[in-house]
């Protein structure tokens, strides 16, 4: 009757016959069944009662359906946006480390580790990042050493936040290699001492001719003087020195 009126889709019914049949079999209660009509989006669960007949309960269920729904498509446009991304982003529990969630980018750089133990390339470094996280929930800009996904260790600098995520305490990181950084920072320190060596050589090089140029004073007098002696008539000794 209830699908005759309409109430129900023939589909529905067929399902609620095997569930009658089901409990008149000796099952104490049977799964839900969800149904839409109109649309609405309704649960019907049957349960057994000790008379030897069975209680029906129908609920509206559109509202939680569409919020699941909604729910759903931000999480697929967040996926989206977080595969786009270049930044290396993981989503990782704090109590174990276990790797959530990580965007393409993190795993070229950082690998595919199951927990974030094996990003740090040392146990203390992840403790005093955890430590420093805790309090207030976030971290920004804390230098550490990283491990690549080959292996190799690599400065790096780690930001985080802490969030709720489904009754957990989650741990949303970006990981930023300053390798390049580190090596411009030498390379430029390099030059700047081999600049201060040059002029340090220059200045030098200026008081070494300054003070030639005093010496080369008196000795040209001398010299010229020593010069016009040989012509003079003196003693040989004399002439020698």
């Amino acid at each position: 009757e209830w699908a005759l009126r309409n109430g129900i889709p023939a589909g529905t019914r067929d399902r609620l016959d095997r569930m009658e049949a089901r409990l008149a079999g000796g099952e104490a209660m049977v799964a839900p069944i969800e149904f839409g009509i109109g649309g609405a989006v309704f649960e019907i669960a049957m349960h057994a009662t000790a008379a030897g007949g069975f209680v029906l309960v129908q609920n509206d269920i559109t509202e939680r359906r569409n919020l699941e729904q909604s729910e759903r498509e931000a999480d697929l446009l967040l996926r989206k946006v977080l595969e786009a991304c270049p930044a290396n982003i993981v989503m990782s529990r704090v109590g174990d480390g276990e790797v959530i969630y990580r965007t393409p980018a993190a795993t070229e750089l950082l690998g595919t580790e199951k927990r974030t133990h094996g990003i740090f390339a040392s146990r203390e470094e992840r403790a005093d990042f955890i430590t420093a996280l805790l309090p207030d929930g976030r971290v920004d800009n804390m230098t550490v050493t990283g491990v690549r996904a080959d292996g190799t260790r690599f400065p790096c600098v780690i930001s985080a936040r802490l969030i709720d995520y489904r009754g957990e305490d989650v741990m949303v990181s970006t990981t930023v290699d300053i390798s390049r950084e580190i090596q411009m920072r030498r390379t430029l320190a390099e030059q700047r001492e081999q600049i201060f060596q040059a002029e340090k050589m220059s200045a030098l090089g200026e008081l070494l001719a300054g003070v030639a140029h005093e010496l080369n004073n008196p000795l040209t007098s001398v010299v010229g003087h020593a010069l016009m002696l040989r012509d003079e008539d003196i003693d040989p000794e004399t002439l020698r020195r």
